[in-house]
Formats: structure tokens, C-alpha cells, sequence
């Protein structure tokens, strides 16, 4: 299931009887016999019986309420990274596959966004040690190697001569 789609979805379900807060971030946690008590970057403090944290794979909420990722995430040497595309660069309802050791690239068609094709690629790459939400964090990142879809010499590098072919007949160009 997309992340959109579950998004929208416990949306829809809950906005009647559950408060949702967008464009905000938490910027502290803390347990009391009350409650939880949250303090927010923009936002008044507030007291909550219950904090579920949406924010992400990298979740400020979860390392707010179990300390930092370093001590309970282990990499596993792989980069991933997906995307939409236009859906006219599939045929409906197949997917195409290129994989050799330490790197894959997937288009697919979804037939319940027809609109959209469904991309990924996967590589191994050492880790990358930067805040998630820093965006020149991430900017500066990308040279060593890109953990995103980018035209970077190091993702080139890596795909030269093998997915580029894959690419450019399914994908808009990225080599």
C-alpha cells in the first residue's frame, strides 16, 4: 500500500473523532500522570493522552521517545529510493526488473493509479550520517553516493552502461 493511500485513508476514518496536526513537528515529549505533554516547534504546548508519531522512516517522534536512531538502527548497506512517473512510460499492469549484485532498478504501471508508474531503485552505498530534515544536509549528500533519483557522478557511476539503457526507454533520463 502507498503511504499516500494509508495516509488518506486514516484520515478519512478518524478526522471525526481524533485531532490531526499538520505543519508542525514535535519538539519534545514527556510523560506525566496526566498524560503526555508535547511541546511543538510553532504550535502552544498541549497535553495529549495519547502521541502517535507519523512523521517518517527517520521519525523525530520516535527519537524524542527512544533516543537517537544510532542505537537501534542497524543499516544494511543498501540505498533505496522510489518515485512516481508519468504512466505512459508502462505498459498497464506489467512492471520491468533490471538487477545485478548490489543494485536494482523497477518500473511498474498500478492499476489503481493509472496516471502514475510506480519506480525504484536500490544500491549499496556506505551510510550517510546527516539530519534528514536538513535540506543542504541532503543536498551535500548526494556526492557520495545519492540516496536519491538524481543526475550525480557517483550514481552514473554506478549504473553506467547498464540501467541508463533501462532508463531512458522507461524512465525519464536520470544518467
Amino acid at each position: 500500500m502507498r503511504r499516500s493511500d494509508l495516509s488518506r485513508t486514516l484520515y478519512e476514518r478518524g478526522r471525526d473523532h481524533t485531532e490531526y496536526i499538520f505543519g508542525d513537528s514535535i519538539a519534545s515529549l514527556t510523560e506525566t500522570p496526566g498524560g503526555v505533554d508535547v511541546t511543538f516547534e510553532r504550535a502552544a504546548p498541549r497535553t495529549f493522552d495519547l502521541v502517535i508519531g507519523a512523521d517518517g522512516m527517520h521519525s523525530v517522534v520516535r527519537r524524542l521517545a527512544f533516543g537517537p536512531e544510532s542505537a537501534y538502527v542497524t543499516g544494511s548497506g543498501y540505498r533505496i529510493a522510489g518515485w512516481d512517473a508519468p504512466g505512459h512510460l508502462t505498459t498497464p499492469g506489467e512492471s520491468v526488473v533490471y538487477t545485478e549484485p548490489g543494485r536494482m532498478a523497477s518500473v511498474g504501471s498500478s492499476p489503481r493509479h493509472p496516471r502514475n508508474a510506480g519506480t525504484m531503485m536500490v544500491f549499496h552505498a556506505p551510510s550517510l550520517d546527516y539530519d534528514r530534515r536538513d535540506l543542504d544536509a541532503q543536498r551535500t549528500s548526494r556526492a557520495t553516493p545519492s540516496p536519491l533519483p538524481a543526475r550525480s557522478t557517483s550514481w552514473g557511476k554506478d549504473f553506467a552502461g547498464r540501467a541508463c539503457g533501462f532508463s531512458y526507454k522507461f524512465l525519464p533520463p536520470i544518467c
